[in-house]
């Protein structure tokens, strides 16, 4: 007789790499890449980085923060993440 082990969690979601990635480490222009790549989660953090770094104000700061945030729930989620579970 097998035996399930109900302590253990789901297993984990794997992303497929970002094509935001490349374009930002060669040093693209980070609101460049967004319009490219709008629902990439890196490219939006990298344009609240840039805007942080040109003294945009917190609200616009804030508000690409969260358009990265919801972009990386909306990927976790069409990669079968359910709300909990390792994400390597």
């Amino acid at each position: 007789m097998s035996h399930v082990d109900l302590m253990a969690g789901p297993p984990p979601t794997h992303l497929p790499d970002d094509p935001a990635d490349a374009e930002l480490a060669s040093g693209d222009d980070a609101g460049s890449v967004v319009r490219r790549h709008p629902a990439s989660p890196a490219a939006w953090a990298a344009l609240a980085a840039a805007a942080h770094e040109q003294g945009a104000d917190d609200l616009t700061v804030y508000a690409y923060s969260r358009v990265g945030y919801h972009r990386s729930l909306d990927l976790l989620r069409r990669h079968g993440w359910k709300g909990h579970g390792p994400v390597p």
